[in-house]
Order: C-alpha cells, then sequence, then structure tokens
C-alpha cells in the first residue's frame, strides 16, 4: 500500500465501523418490530422494545467517575480521527489567515496527510461535492457526540439518569433476593410440573439450617425462597428464564445475569401486574409447613414480599410512565443519526474505495475513471444511488409509523 493510499484506507475503515454500528441498531429495532407485529398474542412486554435496549444494551465505560456509554464513546472516537483528517487543514488554513492574513483558497479541502486537493473550481466537481457534504457530515456528528458527552458529564441527561437508576433498582433487588441454587434447579428441570417438588426437596435439604436461625434471619431467608421461587416460575418471567435454562453456562454466570437488565426480561408490564398476589402463590403452602405456620413469621413474610412487589412494580411504573417521549426521541435518533450515518458512510466506502484506490478502479476499467466520467459510462451508479436514497426515505416512514 503506498503512502497516499493510507489515508484513504483509514477513512474507509472508520467509516465501515460507522455503517456496521448503525446497521446493527437499526436491525435491532426493525426486528422488535417485526416480533411485535407477528406474534400470535400481542404484547406489551419490554422485551419487544429495543428502545430499552439502548439503556442497558451497552456496557458503561468508567472515566473519572462519568459513566460513558461505550457506544456513545466509540462513535465520538471515531468523529473525532475524522473531524482531525477532514478539518485539521481547514483549522489551519483559519490561524494563518488570522495570525498572518494569508489568503484563504475558497471551497478547497484538503485531508490531513493526503496529497490531493478537493477544489470545486477545477477536476470534479462531483468529487467535492461529496467531500464537502461529508465534511459537513462529520463536522455535525463529532458536535453531536461531544455533546452527548458534555450533558453526560454535566448531568443533563435526567431522562436518561432516571431510566437506569431505575432499572438499576430493579437489578439490585433481584440481585439481594434471589438464591442461585433453588433457582438454578428450577430452571434446569426436566419436566415443567416438578416446580415445587423441586422447592420442597429444597427446604428438606435446608430445614435444619433454617430452623436454627433467628426470627429475623429466617425472615430474610424464607423472603429470599418464596422470591426466587417467584421469579423462577412466574409468567411474567419465563421468557427469560427459558433463555437463561438454554444457554450452557456454569451456575454462577447464569444466577450473576440473571439480575442483568431484569426489567427488559419481563414479559408483563401491564399496568405493572408483574408478581402475583401474596394469597395466590402457589408456594405458600410448602413454605408455611417450613415455618410451622408461626403466624408472626407469615405476616412478617408477607410484608416483606409485598414490599419487594410494590418496589420492582414502582420502578417499572418510573420506566415506562414517559414511554412516548422516549420513544419520540428513540425514532428521531434513529432517523436524524442512524439513517443519515448509513447512507454518508456507503458514499465514503464507495467514493474512496473506487476513486481514491485507483488500482480498484483500474481493475475494473483498465484505466483510470474519474467519478464524472464514471457516471457518464456507467449510469447505473447514479440509479442505484437514487435508489438507496428512496429505501432509506421509506425506512424512515417506517420508523415513524411504527
Amino acid at each position: 500500500m503506498s503512502y497516499n493510499s493510507v489515508i484513504p484506507f483509514i477513512i474507509i475503515l472508520l467509516f465501515t465501523t460507522i455503517f456496521v454500528i448503525n446497521i446493527v441498531q437499526l436491525s435491532t429495532f426493525y426486528y422488535s418490530k417485526f416480533i411485535t407485529k407477528t406474534a400470535h398474542v400481542k404484547s406489551n412486554a419490554p422485551r419487544y422494545e429495543s428502545l430499552y435496549d439502548t439503556y442497558c444494551g451497552y456496557s458503561k465505560y468508567s472515566i473519572n467517575n462519568l459513566q460513558i456509554n461505550s457506544n456513545t464513546l466509540l462513535n465520538a472516537i471515531i468523529f473525532f480521527i475524522l473531524f482531525i483528517i477532514f478539518n485539521s487543514t481547514y483549522i489551519l488554513n483559519l490561524k494563518s489567515y488570522y495570525l498572518n492574513n494569508m489568503h484563504i483558497i475558497p471551497n478547497e479541502i484538503k485531508l490531513k496527510g493526503y496529497d490531493k486537493y478537493f477544489n470545486k473550481s477545477i477536476k470534479s466537481k462531483s468529487e467535492y461535492s461529496i467531500v464537502s457534504w461529508l465534511w459537513y457530515y462529520v463536522l455535525a456528528m463529532f458536535i453531536y457526540y461531544l455533546l452527548k458527552i458534555i450533558i453526560t458529564y454535566i448531568g443533563y441527561n435526567t431522562n436518561e439518569i432516571d431510566v437506569q437508576e431505575n432499572m438499576g433498582g430493579i437489578d439490585d433487588i433481584v440481585k439481594k433476593n434471589m438464591k442461585c441454587d433453588l433457582y438454578n434447579s428450577i430452571i434446569y428441570k426436566e419436566g415443567y410440573d416438578q416446580d415445587i417438588e423441586i422447592l420442597s426437596k429444597y427446604i428438606k435439604l435446608n430445614i435444619k439450617r433454617i430452623n436454627q436461625l433467628t426470627d429475623i434471619d429466617k425472615i430474610e431467608e424464607v423472603g429470599k425462597i418464596l422470591f426466587t421461587y417467584e421469579v423462577s416460575t412466574g409468567t411474567s418471567f419465563f421468557h427469560n428464564n427459558k433463555k437463561l435454562s438454554l444457554k450452557n453456562k456454569d451456575n454462577n454466570d447464569i444466577c450473576n445475569e440473571v439480575s442483568k437488565c431484569f426489567f427488559v426480561s419481563l414479559s408483563n408490564t401491564n399496568n405493572n401486574e408483574i408478581f402475583t398476589e401474596f394469597d395466590m402463590l402457589e408456594s405458600r403452602d410448602v413454605i408455611f409447613q417450613l415455618i410451622n405456620y408461626d403466624q408472626h413469621i407469615m405476616k412478617e413474610l408477607k410484608t416483606g414480599y409485598l414490599m419487594l412487589k410494590d418496589n420492582i412494580e414502582r420502578y417499572s411504573a418510573n420506566i415506562t410512565k414517559n414511554k412516548d417521549y422516549y420513544n419520540t426521541y428513540y425514532q428521531s435518533h434513529l432517523i436524524c443519526i442512524n439513517l443519515l450515518s448509513v447512507y454518508f458512510s456507503m458514499s465514503a466506502i464507495i467514493f474512496f474505495g473506487l476513486f481514491e484506490f485507483t488500482g480498484i478502479n483500474k481493475l475494473i476499467n483498465s484505466y483510470y475513471l474519474d467519478i464524472d466520467s464514471f457516471y457518464i459510462i456507467y449510469p447505473l451508479l447514479s440509479y442505484i444511488n437514487k435508489f438507496i436514497k428512496l429505501i432509506l426515505v421509506l425506512l424512515a416512514i417506517l420508523i415513524i409509523i411504527l
């Protein structure tokens, strides 16, 4: 690879990464809507909403107590590099103009580390048009992701913080109250009618240890058993349990994973009726036998269970209360950021791959053709460009109506 091919190669590599990132995000949205529309039973379960994955589907990167979405950080780094490539010469020209009163050449773009000049008045106007649009796009995206990081740093992303705090509240409850050995025994069961039998066996194995506890510790321990059984068998959690049971992981990993973004794994948040009412719990009879129907423990157990139930359902209500607002912002991001990024990244990949890597161009034509000549000889390229634009417009309309 020649020296003059390094910058086009870096640009293609970066724009390919942008293309993949945005295609994945768009695919996640369209797939979630496809599943929702084609499901035999209509559901408002958050696991069908790709919106909620945006809050917990990406890991966080910590920089001096600043928690940044790793996807935002990756985009910020990519556009910072592209900003340097596309804007460094322009910035130096401005510096020279203000410090040395040197003349700035209008309508000219030069990429850092690249010998070629893209000028509107000479050679191919199409080249200048494409590179100038990419210049505006890179500048806009760099500013956008920089502002996202600044807003996160100063804590102005209050809606996102609120949702993440409520999701974290649910996860903390699950972590603190999950009995991993019981949970794993139930989700790895061979038949669907073994739940109570597994619970009974678990209690028999642990009854001696539990009866040696003080009343306070016994209430906490039995409460965890009650909670774990509900999470292992309740209809609101069936989908997540089935998904985890199919994974070939050791017990600790599965138990740790069950609490990760627990809200998104729920199957029933309609009216926030997530947990079974205490008097309807299937496990009550077995558990009451364990505590010998001690009225004090039974009362405290009910109080503790209802507190956990109410807390999770309150967190869930806080997450879903502004769903329409979140959806509007999410759809705007898909259209204005993701779809546009797909178009501009495709344009950059094709342009720099086909017209700045002269080898590929010559391989197709046996001699080099600039972009204007290419359009004349291969008019289909122009129609393909228009077709891609039409597809993206239709995809934008789908985002709005779905």
